[in-house]
């Protein structure tokens, strides 16, 4: 441990050991430094690694600013629940569910699949939106498709208290006519998007007739979330929005907490019949968890990496010496696994017996746990804050002992009374949990299985990714700018910084700076362009402007006085990159953000884009915008109306480098007013 004092009229740091050679704080100290507040002349460091001699208080502010915005980004997708409401008024919303469990062949109809899905559905009835709700369900023998789409929509129907129309298709006319003629806040449950092979396939023109007339797509099928789908992937292309259902969001929150910053002591129950599938679970599970179980027929690679006889027929026996790194790893960081204690165990012509791991006899099949494991997992249980259970209990793949899943849900049931934060996911532990009869009091049943591993594996799952483009967290304006209130700057689709970064040299005190990138490697360049400056007026952000302005900028308290556009990429017309830098959401939120006497500048160096930046923004201006002073003095302009020079006075290096060419570059400044002038 590292202590130092902090002179604030010297702005030094003194530390009590020798100086390393780099003087990067950003990677081995900046995450672990603590300030403990002494006194207004002195501040106690406190560091759990990496000991520095002399630091200058400046760069170290610099270096805490870099930390907190990549901290900012915490994570890439976007939610409904965030999402800004009044903006669902009116508009076309494509919501991908999975009902592949609500058809069953004995029962009927199974409700839960439905039921997970009311709460986004009724969310969007009230914020008036007309919803378009696509599945994939399976099509029994004893029914027909018809009859089974009819069955989902009048279970929705009951639970939303709303008629639920039908048509049997996803595609064609017929669908885009019905889809154009809902009312705010009506329903249509599209045909089984099973009966589609361009499903599977993730078909670009399939996605793209799937899209058609839709304006956003909210995903709330975690459970096929690791799969490539063309309703959950490839239709992402063709939305101006893409958002998490309240369903996904709730599967991610719990399952990132798992995985990231769980509550001590952590348990994790992990069962399966195939290493190969769960190792990786396993190893990453290592890095946050105080104990973890191993149950299902897995345990047996264990038995054989201890020694013992393996009494499975199927063997992983390459994995051997995966097994004894991951028992060598967990001990090294003292993590306790729990392996079974002692086995129940069945022999054709006797009755089940119980028998310690290394000591069953031949000829005894083991099928389950014996009741010691069990109390050994109920202690581990009964002491922990989070508990996480996915998988089969089961040794045996023939015979199968439900015993050990009712016990289990029994104790997860009592130490959910008890506060301890409980998530369960797979279908056998999801079952144990629901016939219990007090599923209420788990914190999270998962909806997902392969999914579930597939997060925990620490993988990305592409339904999710699809909907990652570059979303920030909630920005603390008062942590980015020395003074917050300050009016702001906006460049959207900044690139590498310099245009921003050269008019805050200039401003320093009177404005402040934003740039909005989507390109990750180019936004942590301009961070440590603003580390390195030292500047506290300039701010970078990762994000799609073209979806995310609004909610990026309208917590800003002050006023938002210039937002600028250039040289976007000259591709305006290929909506499947999805990068269409103006759309009429872009426009609107620019509008509804900035202040009545702002001024929004766009230039490019490609005469149709400029032409149609211009078009875009007087097109979707909904009379707030009309051409500035400037464009009405004829020195200043063209013959075309092109601003000759750059009215703000500062150029980025694009601009300099066409200049320097020869070549023109073709600019226009567009004068905010209201409504009522």
């Amino acid at each position: 441990m590292a202590r130092c004092l902090l002179d604030v009229n010297k702005e030094f740091v003194l530390f009590s050991s020798s100086f390393p050679t780099g003087r990067s704080l950003s990677s081995s100290f900046g995450r672990k430094v603590h300030f403990l507040r002494a006194s207004s002349k002195q501040t106690l460091l406190e560091a759990n690694q990496g000991c520095f001699e002399l630091f200058s208080i400046r760069s170290f502010k610099s270096v805490d600013r870099r930390v907190h915005r990549k901290e900012e980004r915490r994570r890439g997708w976007d939610t409904l629940r965030e999402y800004p409401r009044e903006d669902l008024l009116g508009k076309a919303v494509l919501v991908r569910l999975d009902l592949s469990a609500c058809i069953d062949e004995v029962d009927g109809l199974n409700e839960e699949a439905i039921l997970t899905a009311i709460p986004t559905l009724s969310y969007l009835i009230s914020a008036g939106a007309r919803i378009v709700i696509t599945s994939h369900w399976p099509t029994l023998e004893c029914s027909n498709k018809a009859s089974n789409i009819e069955l989902i929509a009048g279970c929705f129907s009951q639970h939303l208290g709303k008629t639920v129309s039908t048509i049997n298709a996803v595609k064609g006319g017929a669908v885009q006519n019905a889809i154009t003629t809902l009312s705010n806040g009506d329903l249509l449950l599209l045909g089984n998007l099973e009966q589609y092979k361009e499903e599977l396939s993730n078909d670009k023109e399939y996605s793209k007739e799937l899209a058609a007339n839709i304006d956003v797509l909210v995903n709330d099928a975690f459970s096929i979330a690791h799969r490539i789908l063309a309703s959950t992937v490839g239709v992402t292309c063709f939305t101006s929005a893409r958002l998490a259902g309240l369903q996904l969001e709730k599967e991610l929150l719990f399952l990132t907490k798992a995985t990231s910053t769980p509550a001590h002591p952590f348990v994790a129950i992990i069962g399966g019949s195939r290493l190969s599938q769960t190792l990786n679970v396993l190893n990453e599970l290592l890095k946050t968890c105080s104990s973890i179980v191993i149950t299902g027929s897995i345990v047996f690679m264990f038995f054989k990496a201890l020694g013992y006889r393996c009494f499975s027929s199927f063997t992983e026996d390459a994995l051997v010496p995966d097994v004894v790194k991951f028992l060598n790893s967990a001990a090294a960081q003292k993590v306790d696994v729990i392996l079974p204690l002692d086995l129940l165990c069945i022999k054709e012509g006797f009755s089940h017996a119980t028998f310690r791991p290394d000591n069953v006899p031949e000829g005894w099949v083991p099928v389950s746990v014996g009741q010691s494991t069990l109390e050994r997992i109920e202690n581990a249980l009964l002491g922990s804050k989070m508990a996480l259970w996915i998988g089969p209990l089961s040794l045996s793949n023939i015979v199968e002992d439900n015993n050990v899943s009712k016990s289990l849900a029994k104790i997860f049931s009592k130490i959910s009374r008890q506060g301890c934060i409980t998530i369960v996911g797979g279908r056998q532990a999801t079952s144990a949990i629901r016939a219990d009869g007090e599923s209420g009091l788990i914190s999270h049943i998962s909806t997902g299985g392969a999914a579930f591993m597939e997060f925990l594996k620490g993988m990305n799952l592409p339904a999710v990714s699809a909907l990652d483009f570059a979303c920030p967290g909630k920005l603390e304006w008062e942590r980015i700018y020395s003074c917050p209130s300050l009016p702001l700057v906006i460049d959207v689709g900044c690139g590498n910084g310099l245009f921003i970064l050269r008019m805050a040299r200039t401003s320093v005190g009177s404005l402040n700076f934003l740039g909005l990138e989507v390109r990750k490697k180019l936004v942590d360049q301009c961070l440590t362009s603003v580390t390195d400056d030292q500047a506290d007026n300039v701010h970078f952000v990762e994000a799609d402007a073209a979806t995310m302005f609004k909610r990026i900028v309208s917590s800003y308290p002050g006023k938002i006085i210039l937002v600028a556009i250039q040289c976007p990429v000259p591709n305006f017309t290929n909506t499947e990159t999805r990068r269409r830098m103006v759309q009429k959401q872009l426009v609107e939120q620019i509008l509804h953000t900035i202040s009545t006497d702002g001024k929004i500048f766009l230039q490019s160096d490609v005469k149709s884009v400029a032409m149609q930046l211009r078009k875009d923004f007087l097109e979707y201006e909904k009379g707030r915008l009309r051409m500035s002073i400037e464009h009405h003095d004829a020195a200043k302009c063209d013959s075309e109306g092109w601003l000759l020079t750059n009215p703000l006075g500062v150029s980025s290096d694009w601009e300099d480098h066409v200049l320097q060419r020869g070549d023109q570059m073709f600019r226009v400044l567009l004068s905010c007013f209201s409504n009522s002038h």
